[in-house]
């Protein structure tokens, strides 16, 4: 079962962003970024201080179709994943 935590708006442009409070104390937490239930969504691994930046070639397939900066451990996931 998953919750959802944050929703916004993408702009005509296709930019968007959000915020997620992580206490400095806190260890690693895992989240999901979806366009919605019909895609499969990239899971972030964030860490308090992270300051990521996704970069999405293609809505329709936004689970392959993307690069990630600002996090190291959510880059190595996606790695893994395209093997």
């Amino acid at each position: 079962s998953s919750e959802s935590i944050e929703r916004c708006q993408v702009a005509q442009d296709g930019e968007f962003s959000f915020d997620i409070e992580i206490a400095n104390d806190s260890p690693a937490e895992y989240y999901k970024l979806s366009l919605g239930e019909e895609y499969a969504p990239i899971t972030l691994i964030v860490e308090a201080g992270d300051n990521i930046t996704l970069d999405v070639e293609a809505a329709d397939d936004l689970y392959t179709k993307y690069s990630i900066e600002g996090s190291e451990e959510s880059k190595l996931l996606k790695e893994f994943n395209d093997r």
